[in-house]
C-alpha cells in the first residue's frame, strides 16, 4: 500500500466492490438502510475515539445517503486521517456485506455458477425463510415478516459498532474480532442452511 500505484488500484477496488457488497445484502425492507446506519455510526464511534470531530459529524450527516459509497469513502478517509486507527478496524464494521459477499462468491464457485448470478441462499434470505416466516406463520401475521427479518439482520451491523465501541482501535485486537465475526458468520450461516428435521406426528398430536 505505500507504493502509489498499487495504493490507488486498490482503493477503487475496494470502494466499487464494497458498494456492490451493500447492494447484495439488501435483501429486505430496510436492511441495506439500516445496517449502514449503524456502521456509520461505528464510524463515527473510531471517528470521535481519535478525536477528529469533522469525520464524526460527516458519519452521522451521512448516515443515511449513497449507502455503499459513503461507507467505503469514510473507511478510506478515517484511516488516512487518522494514523493511529488501524485499517483493519475498517474491516471489522464492514464485516457483514463483506462476508456475505465473499461467502456468496465461494458458494457460487464451489456449485459451478457465476458469481455474478443472483440467488436466494444468501444468510438474510435463509434466516427469512426458516426463522421469520415460520414465526410469522406461526403468529398468524406475515405482513411483518418482511421489516422483521431486516431488523434481526442488523444484529450483523451491531456486532462491529460493539466491537469498536469496546475494544482499542489496533491492528492485534481488529484481527482477533475479525476473525471472531468470520466465524459467527460460518456457524449461523451452516446453522440457517441446514436442513430442517422431518416433523414426526406422535399419538399425542394427532389425537
Amino acid at each position: 500500500m505505500a507504493l502509489p500505484f498499487l495504493a490507488i488500484a486498490f482503493t477503487i477496488f475496494a470502494m466499487a466492490g464494497l458498494a456492490h457488497a451493500v447492494n447484495i445484502i439488501d435483501g429486505f425492507h430496510g436492511l441495506a438502510t439500516g445496517s449502514t446506519i449503524v456502521m456509520l455510526a461505528a464510524f463515527a464511534v473510531v471517528s470521535l475515539g481519535a478525536g477528529d470531530r469533522d469525520m464524526a459529524s460527516f458519519c452521522f450527516v451521512a448516515a443515511a445517503v449513497f449507502l455503499g459509497f459513503v461507507l467505503a469513502s469514510v473507511a478510506v478517509m478515517i484511516s488516512w486521517r487518522n494514523p493511529d486507527v488501524s485499517p483493519w478496524v475498517c474491516l471489522v464494521v464492514l464485516a457483514h456485506p463483506l462476508l456475505e459477499t465473499a461467502f456468496s462468491v465461494v458458494r457460487k464457485i464451489r456449485e459451478g455458477r457465476s458469481p455474478f448470478q443472483p440467488d436466494g441462499s444468501h444468510l438474510h434470505m435463509l434466516i427469512y425463510l426458516r426463522v421469520v416466516q415460520r414465526l410469522a406463520r406461526a403468529g398468524g401475521n406475515e405482513r411483518h415478516a418482511n421489516p422483521a427479518a431486516g431488523a434481526l439482520m442488523w444484529a450483523g451491523a451491531m456486532t462491529g459498532l460493539t466491537a469498536v465501541a469496546i475494544i482499542p482501535h489496533d491492528r492485534e485486537w481488529s484481527l482477533l474480532v475479525l476473525a471472531l465475526l468470520v466465524l459467527l458468520y460460518v456457524l449461523a450461516y451452516r446453522k440457517a442452511a441446514a436442513p430442517a428435521a422431518p416433523r414426526v406426528e406422535t399419538d399425542e398430536a394427532r389425537a
